[in-house]
Order: structure tokens, then C-alpha cells, then sequence
């Protein structure tokens, strides 16, 4: 009986089930990224996410785009929260989104990763730094890499290596130097210090097989000894979405087998998290989470899907699709995560996502409980958000069973859109049973006894901690030491299917050698605002320009003439959705495609 902890002994501790808010101020728009729980020297837990923040300051109003950290204690009291906006890069400013954070355990540092745009040049690329547990910026810890032909890179996912040498394995998805609108994965591995590792983009044919896709999430794990990284991400064939499994060797990048798996031909398919399973019934392998939808549209009721695979990822042990309470509601998953649960003796497993036709506010985040076999627990699905207008999102899930000050739960790393344009970090802090009170009866949520039949949560919700100024230029901003471009060697290691990514050409060396040269502005742009297009074109000749959202999807095209020399050009764009969209602009055979944010 002493692995249970009776309720009238935790009573302290129940703090530790909570729903709150971070940001940087009222105004600004804070964008959720991914989390992670941790654990610090001496047992003392931490919870960090990273995200993106949009505020002005005080001096301008222009908009600032820059990756933000927000750091809690068990109890959801607010370490840090800060913005830290980019040094110039080419006496170019810098709109930058952070994607995924990690911690390095040998120092305590938080490594964050995400990707940006420089103006007015639209050169689009991937970053990495580290702050300390404080929130300082380590100096000299700014890395970062171009995408050679000026088009679309994003990061998507940041994990910790631990052993002899640390390590860190990135991945993100990269748009075609050759094929415009078409993306292939990258995937990185280098030591903390950037010294020493890879980076691969995985082309269009890897294996015989014809990409369109991204990668989404990526574990390195071993399996009876042998270690590897899984990468996980959607497959574009035609309009068909299948969900895919990578794996490569992690001494260099090559690929040991790739798998795609698609539940029939009039469905789409995407996996977003991955995680091992260590369940030895059958035996260690894969599991993997994601969405899919019935009748073979993106739009339409997508349903949150888990697969559990072997280690090869080639055997599908159990692959299921989970229906909702509300049968017609669109159901999105974003994160998984495996639980060892000793006190019943089985493993179980967590998803995290968002349903988009919520039963507490117009959106809200959602969490299944599935059994060893796949079979969601007790019916187990769990409404939480908050009443009113608002919506949550589900962005992905960790548990926080280790260390000494913590308590067992999940943390459900969210982000709460309390109006349209202001949105914040929400973070939720439950019991493996989704509930945030305690149950009646529940002596402890590893307990035999625990409860599991809540559909919804309704608890009321915290307001937000007191939250720090925006971090502005020059105190402290990031101190880039070197301003390191990565991969600036001629050869990358294992480089069958590598490209380099090298430093893309400015727009003033494009005028300068008479390229197209292409500004896009404002960015970010509102939703009914004009986009605003200066091209310079060595010659007269017409233009097609097409705007393409992030699933790939042609939401506004239009053929332009352009004068010789400068043309301004004022669009006017449907009504279109928060996010990032790729402004693409084919001249004859140039093509030169540019990042915008819209915002509402």
C-alpha cells in the first residue's frame, strides 16, 4: 500500500491540478508551440513550452514575430515567460516562430527550435538557441540555416538525446528547391554544440518512392540494442493523405525502411506524435497518433486515429479510429504519450488533441484514454476547456509520474484563443484520469480505484499568472555569437539523398545580378487587408502568383503582367484562416516563393 497516497496527505499538493494562462501582455497574440516536462538536479519538476508571440512595443507598431518560452513549477506558478525577439540577420529583420523545446541535462539549459523569415529578402529558415532555466539567453547560442532557393522551411519537433556525448534530432518539412509547392522532410542530429552531426532533406524520390510530405514528430529510441529515429509525418499522393513511418540510422541519416499506411483509398491519414512503446505484449515497437477522415476530404469530421506497429514499423499490431460524443464533431490529435501504470500492471496510453466542435466553448481540448490493445478505457473521452466563447487547443501531452515535488498527472500543453487575434499559452494540469478536482473516492491516479467514467470537464478556470515584459533588443535578447550557418561544408555525412542548405541570395544581390527579385508586405498580414507585391523583373512578361495554405491547398491564384524593371501589385485575398500561407510567384521559368502570416 505505500505507492498510495491517501487525500487528506495531498492535500497540499493538489495546486498541481490546474488550468492556466501565460503570455507576454493583454495585447499580444501568443501562439502555442510544443512542451515537455522535466525533471531538475534535486527532483525538482519543471514544465517548459515554447511558442511564438506577436506584440508591438512601446516604440513601434510594427509588429514584433518572435519564438516565447513560458516555464512553470508543479503547481503552475509562473517561473519565466518571455519573448526574444532576433538580431538583424543581413541587416534584415526577422519574424521568427518557435516550434519545440527540449532541455539539455547536462547543464539545464532549454533548447528551443523553430524557423523564420527575414524582411525584406522572404528568406525563410530554421534556428535553434538555448535559454537557461531562468530564461536567459545562453550567448552565442543562436544557430541558424537558410533554405537555398528562398522557399517555405519549418521546424516541427525538438528531442534530447541523453548519453556519453549529448545529442539533439530535429525534423520540419522543407518546400522542393526544384518542384515548387512540393515539401520532403528534413531531419538533424548534432551534439548540444552544433560542432558535429547532419542535416538531411529526404528528396522527392527516397527509395523509389515519389514525396509530397512532412514530418511532424521523431523519437530516438533502441530496440535490443540497436538504436534508430523514427520520424512520422503525411504523405501526399495526389489527394490522398497517408500517414508514414521513417526510420533512419542516427550515426548519419540514411534510411533504413520507410512505411506508409493509409485505412482505404477514400480516406486521409496523417500521424502527428510518436513515441516507442515499450509494451513487451507482443513485443517493443511503435505507437503513433494522429487523424483521419471518412469520406476522403481534409475538412470534413476527421477523427483521432492511433496505430501501434514493431519496431520496424512494417507489423501494424492494432490500428484504430476514435469516434466523439458528438458524432459529427472534427476531432484532431497532436500528441501521445506511454504510461507504465504499476498499479493495475498494464501500459496504457495518452492523446492529446483538439475537437473543433467542443461541448464547453466553440473549440476545446480533448484527451483519450486507450488500453494496451488500442480500446479507448472506459469510453474514456475528456472534454476540458473553458465556458464562452473561446477556444482550446490540445497541442501535445507529457506525463509527470518522476521526480520528487511532482504528483502523477499529465500536462496537456494548449493554447486558449480567448477572441479572435489574442491568444494565449494554456496549460492543463490533470490527474490520468483527465479530471483536474479530485474524484470522490480516488485515493490516487495510479491507484487501482481510479475513476474513468467523466466524459467532460467544466472546472472553472484560473486566471492567468502575472506575467513579465517582453523581452526587447538589446536586453537580452538573443547574442549571437557567430551567427553560425549550418551545413556550410560542401558535403554532408552519408549524403546519397542530402542537399545542402547554404546561405539563399538577398534580394539586393537579386537586383544586382537582374534576377526576379520579389517583396511581399505588410507580414503578418490581417484577414481583409491587401497584400501588397513589389516585383523586379528583368523584362516585361506576365506572372502567375499563387497563394498555397500548409496542407498544400491553392486558396487564391491570379496571372499578373509585370513591366520591366518595378511593378507593384495590390491583391485582394478571400477571406482566409490564421496561419502561415506561401506566396508563390512563377516568372517564365523563375519561381520565387515567399512565407506570409495572416492574422485575424
Amino acid at each position: 500500500m505505500a505507492a498510495f497516497l491517501a487525500i487528506s496527505t495531498m492535500s497540499s499538493m493538489k495546486a498541481q491540478y490546474f488550468q492556466k494562462m501565460y503570455n507576454i501582455n493583454a495585447t499580444s497574440n501568443d501562439l502555442a508551440g510544443k512542451g515537455v516536462n522535466d525533471v531538475l538536479t534535486g527532483g525538482n519538476n519543471l514544465y517548459v513550452q515554447t511558442g511564438t508571440s506577436i506584440f508591438t512595443t512601446s516604440t513601434t507598431s510594427v509588429n514584433i514575430t518572435a519564438p516565447m518560452v513560458a516555464s512553470t513549477d508543479v503547481n503552475g506558478a509562473q517561473i519565466f515567460c518571455a519573448a526574444y525577439p532576433f538580431p538583424l540577420i543581413g541587416n534584415n529583420t526577422v519574424r521568427a516562430r518557435g516550434r519545440a523545446i527540449a532541455r539539455d541535462p547536462n547543464n539545464g539549459n532549454l533548447i528551443i527550435v523553430g524557423d523564420f523569415t527575414s524582411v525584406p529578402t522572404n528568406s525563410p529558415g530554421v534556428f535553434f538557441f538555448r535559454v537557461t532555466s531562468t530564461g536567459a539567453v545562453v550567448a552565442g547560442s543562436l544557430n541558424y540555416f537558410l533554405h537555398p532557393s528562398n522557399r517555405v522551411i519549418e521546424a516541427a519537433a525538438i528531442k534530447v538525446v541523453p548519453g556519453a556525448t549529448t545529442q539533439i534530432v530535429a525534423c520540419g518539412r522543407a518546400e522542393s528547391s526544384t518542384i515548387a509547392g512540393s515539401f520532403n522532410p528534413w531531419v538533424a542530429r548534432w551534439n548540444v554544440n552544433f560542432t558535429a552531426g547532419w542535416f538531411k532533406i529526404y528528396d522527392e524520390n527516397v527509395g523509389g518512392v515519389a514525396w509530397n510530405a512532412r514530418a511532424n514528430d521523431l523519437v530516438e529510441t533502441s530496440f535490443s540494442g540497436t538504436t534508430e529515429i523514427g520520424v512520422v509525418g503525411e504523405q501526399i499522393n495526389g489527394n490522398n493523405y497517408r500517414g508514414f513511418l521513417m526510420r533512419l540510422f542516427p550515426g548519419n541519416g540514411n534510411l533504413l525502411n520507410y512505411t506508409t499506411y493509409d485505412l482505404g483509398a477514400t480516406t486521409d491519414d496523417r500521424l502527428t506524435s510518436i513515441t516507442k512503446c515499450n509494451n513487451t505484449s507482443p513485443a517493443p515497437g511503435y505507437i503513433m497518433a494522429g487523424y483521419t477522415n471518412v469520406s476522403g476530404t481534409a475538412t470534413t469530421s476527421p477523427k483521432v486515429w492511433a496505430i501501434r506497429t514493431n519496431n520496424t514499423g512494417v507489423t501494424v499490431n492494432w490500428s484504430n479510429r476514435y469516434t466523439y460524443p458528438i458524432v459529427a464533431a472534427s476531432c484532431f490529435a497532436n500528441g501521445i504519450v506511454e504510461r507504465n501504470n504499476v498499479g493495475l500492471g498494464v501500459f496504457e496510453y495518452y492523446i492529446s488533441g483538439t475537437t473543433s466542435s467542443g461541448v464547453i466553448g466553440l473549440a476545446d481540448a480533448i484527451l483519450y484514454k486507450l488500453t494496451p490493445a488500442g480500446n479507448l478505457a472506459g469510453n474514456n473521452v475528456v472534454t476540458i476547456g473553458v465556458t464562452g466563447n473561446t477556444n482550446e487547443f490540445g497541442i501535445n501531452i507529457d506525463k509527470s509520474d518522476v521526480g520528487t515535488t511532482t504528483i502523477p498527472g499529465l500536462t496537456i500543453y494548449s493554447q486558449r484563443e480567448i477572441s479572435p487575434g489574442n491568444s494565449d499559452l494554456y496549460k492543463i494540469k490533470c490527474f490520468f484520469n483527465g479530471k483536474i478536482t479530485a474524484p470522490v473516492g480516488c485515493k490516487d491516479s495510479s491507484n487501482v480505484a481510479e475513476r474513468i467514467g467523466q466524459v467532460t470537464s467544466t472546472v472553472a478556470f484560473v486566471a492567468p499568472t502575472v506575467t513579465v515584459a517582453p523581452r526587447v533588443q538589446p536586453n537580452p535578447s538573443i547574442v549571437d555569437g557567430n551567427q553560425t550557418i549550418i551545413c556550410n561544408t560542401p558535403t554532408v555525412v552519408g549524403g546519397s539523398n542530402a542537399r545542402m542548405i547554404n546561405t539563399a541570395s538577398t534580394y539586393e544581390s537579386a537586383l544586382v545580378k537582374g534576377e526576379l527579385a520579389v517583396n511581399v508586405y505588410p507580414n503578418p498580414l490581417k484577414n481583409f487587408q491587401d497584400l501588397q507585391l513589389a516585383i523586379n523583373s528583368p523584362s516585361e512578361q506576365s506572372t502567375s502568383i499563387t497563394i498555397i495554405n500548409t496542407l498544400g491547398q491553392v486558396v487564391y491564384s491570379a496571372t499578373k503582367n509585370l513591366n520591366a524593371g518595378n511593378t507593384n501589385l495590390q491583391l485582394t485575398l478571400p477571406e482566409l484562416k490564421e496561419g502561415i500561407y506561401t506566396v508563390s510567384i512563377l516568372a517564365g521559368k523563375t519561381s520565387k516563393n515567399v512565407l506570409i502570416s495572416i492574422t485575424n
